[in-house]
């Protein structure tokens, strides 16, 4: 398979090689791939929960923040 790559993306790989990150571009996209498949899942999931807050504040569903609760929490 043979792919046209941006100049930005084509910096990018040419970058990570002479870090000694990668042997080689093929190396390089198949790690990216992987993690692009193994994060998808979470990444739409937080796509999801960003819409719901949306679709909340769209609502008047808000209220105020207490920092100093969550902090507490947190803590």
């Amino acid at each position: 398979m043979q792919i046209d790559l941006s100049q930005h993306a084509q910096e990018l790989i040419r970058r990570q090689l002479e870090g000694g990150a990668f042997e080689s571009p093929d190396e390089l996209v198949e790690r990216a791939l992987d993690f692009y498949d193994h994060h998808q899942p979470t990444m739409e999931s937080l796509k999801a929960q960003i819409q719901e807050g949306l679709d909340d504040v769209a609502a008047g569903r808000v209220g105020p923040l207490d920092v100093e609760e969550i902090t507490s929490r947190s803590a």
